[in-house]
């Protein structure tokens, strides 16, 4: 039996996006997913649709990882967010965990994103539900 979930990424590319459904996939989640690449996409979704999970690339050219994560906080809180990124180090790591980020799964260490997507899950399972309206 598999893990039904309802996926937003936060993207450049929709190829970059595949690898993190195969992995999903592949430790037994089912995968509804829809891309995203700016800011108006992003609101659009999180107006269209309630999101179990969102993954985030750190630097979408049109809408950055902090940017994403303050309007999450907004609208949905609950809801779990990962920065799925090439390796976050620096300045930038410093931002985004002052600002409350708390996941990152390296793009070049796809095995760990199972896992993690699966301790955010059951953490925000054991609280209540993921899904609320924005």
């Amino acid at each position: 039996m598999s893990d039904s979930i309802n996926v937003l990424f936060i993207d450049s590319s929709q190829p970059d996006t595949d690898p993190a459904v195969v992995v999903l996939e592949r430790n037994g989640f089912s995968v509804e997913h829809r891309q995203v690449n700016s800011y108006t996409g992003f609101e659009q979704a999180l107006r269209e649709q309630q999101w179990d999970l969102i993954l985030c690339e750190r630097n979408v050219p049109r809408l950055d990882a902090l940017v994403a994560w303050s309007r999450v906080q907004q609208r949905c809180p609950k809801t779990p967010f990962v920065v799925l990124s090439e390796l976050v180090y620096g300045e930038q790591l410093v931002e985004l965990l002052d600002a409350g980020v708390e996941h990152f799964v390296d793009k070049h260490r796809m095995e760990a994103l199972a896992p993690k997507v699966r301790s955010v899950l059951g953490n925000r399972f054991r609280r209540g539900s993921t899904r609320q309206s924005g």
